[in-house]
């Protein structure tokens, strides 16, 4: 008989060992599942997070930054300074030209008259009165 109560009390201890080993079993199961799906959840939702930012940002940059208008209105801009610029220039080389014509031509009036005064001696007497009038 004692073989026997022993016998059920080592059963029943087994049992018990048995029952809290696969309670404990399940409880990190369920643990390291709920971690698990943590982690997963985590990560979709650092990929939908980038997802927005780079969404924004797309935004941010066509709106503020590279703005199709603003750059359409700077390039207007920049042709009409630089039409402005051509027409200055245009005037200022037509100056240039009227200037040097005249220097060209008092140079050459100077040239003529320096030519002219070496040859007085060639005129005649009848043209310039001489000492003897």
């Amino acid at each position: 008989k004692e073989k026997k109560g022993f016998l059920k009390k080592r059963f029943s201890v087994n049992q018990i060992k048995r029952v809290f080993r696969g309670h404990k079993s399940r409880q990190v199961f369920i643990q390291k599942r709920d971690e698990e799906a943590n982690v997963m959840q985590e990560e979709f939702f650092r990929e939908q997070a980038t997802i927005i930012q780079k969404c924004f940002r797309g935004y941010w940059s066509r709106k503020y930054t590279h703005d199709f208008y603003s750059r359409k209105l700077y390039l207007k801009y920049v042709a009409q300074k630089t039409e402005e610029l051509r027409e200055e220039m245009k005037e200022f080389a037509r100056t240039k030209a009227v200037e040097e014509q005249k220097l060209r031509e008092e140079a050459a009036r100077a040239e003529f008259n320096e030519i002219a005064k070496n040859l007085h001696h060639l005129t005649s007497t009848k043209a310039c009165p001489g000492v003897y009038k």
